[in-house]
């Protein structure tokens, strides 16, 4: 008995909604009962492992009485990434747990939350080191049935940053509802450019029809 108390205990924190260490929180949806959904997202700049190969798919939503409490977007776990070969990894290190109220350091953001039946709203705070140069944006706060989205910054065209959220505060008013204040910040987000190549360097192919002509 004691072995079941404690596998359903542990339920709950292996089934809550989390990006992963290849995804970027940049959706934060309150639906109408005041649940939150949270939407995750791998951009050109992140996901990848060295080389940009590798993506971690570790990403983990819960189906409850509302649906899905978080998605990751159509079409990014399968991006492919042009990097150098030796490009160094671009993934975030996430806890195993949901163990924090807030995520205030500046390298980190919020990978992940647990909604608990008490109605608490408990955090996974993932860090990532390019988050080192990140400046915050805003502070919008979601009320039920509202939306806030990020995502990539273009300027002149070009891909430049992308909005994302890196703490989520819980407010609950006297009349009963439910809003969250979202902090949102800005990181550096430029796609690797194609590794460079010669072109007037002869392939195989071309030296052996050179010789053998």
């Amino acid at each position: 008995m004691l072995l079941l108390a404690v596998v359903l205990a542990a339920v709950p924190y292996s089934l809550a909604a989390t990006c992963g260490g290849s995804g970027i929180p940049f959706r934060f949806e309150v639906l109408p009962s005041g649940a939150p959904v949270l939407g995750c997202a791998a951009p050109a700049c992140f996901g990848g492992s060295e080389g940009g190969n590798g993506a971690l798919h570790d990403s983990n939503f819960q189906l409850t009485s509302d649906g899905d409490d978080g998605f990751f977007r159509e079409g990014d776990a399968q991006r492919s990434r042009v990097r150098y070969h030796s490009a160094p990894a671009q993934q975030a290190q996430c806890p195993s747990g949901f163990d924090s109220q807030s995520c205030t350091n500046d390298r980190t953001w919020v990978g992940g939350f647990l909604a608990s039946p008490d109605g608490s709203l408990r955090l996974q705070c993932c860090a990532y080191d390019g988050l080192r140069f990140a400046e915050e944006v805003g502070r919008p706060i979601v009320h039920s049935g509202e939306v806030y989205s990020g995502g990539e910054v273009l300027r002149d065209g070009r891909q430049t940053g992308f909005d994302l959220i890196s703490n989520v505060k819980k407010i609950e008013a006297s009349d009963g509802s439910v809003a969250y204040e979202l902090t949102v910040v800005r990181m550096n987000c430029l796609p690797d450019p194609a590794e460079p190549t010669n072109d007037g360097e002869l392939s195989t192919r071309t030296l052996s029809a050179v010789n053998f002509r």
